[in-house]
């Protein structure tokens, strides 16, 4: 897979996580009465025990009393954040690309901070 086919992979596998998963804006709701929750904005309203709700809630009990960390809870809602950022970067480095379909190891050097956040999206990066 040349430069420019590994960020489209990367778009596309991003674009289809971003359309399964919970739309934002994900939050840290924890507190004194809710331990280590997440909450996101669910795609379709449901009828929960308190009317309707548009909100995931994610409540990570390993049931040995082990909890999701505030931090982890943080990074979720950090870079679910980050989504349309991602894509962004990517789209725009592969439009540059064209320049150097005669050289993919240039366009490799020029871009390899966003080659690096495609192999990172498609579970490559070391």
């Amino acid at each position: 897979m040349n430069s420019a086919e590994k960020i489209a992979a990367a778009i596309k596998r991003l674009e289809q996580l971003k359309a399964d998963s919970t739309r934002g804006p994900w939050e840290n709701m924890s507190d004194d009465w809710r331990q280590n929750w997440i909450m996101g904005r669910a795609a379709t309203p449901t009828e929960g025990y308190y009317g309707t709700e548009d909100v995931l809630c994610i409540n990570d009990d390993n049931l040995d009393g082990t909890y999701m960390s505030d931090g982890d809870i943080d990074l979720i809602c950090t870079l679910h954040a980050t989504i349309d950022a991602q894509l962004a970067i990517l789209e725009e480095a592969l439009g540059m690309m064209t320049g150097y379909r005669d050289s993919d190891e240039k366009a490799a050097e020029t871009y390899r901070f966003e080659l690096a956040l495609a192999d990172a999206i498609l579970g490559e990066s070391t």
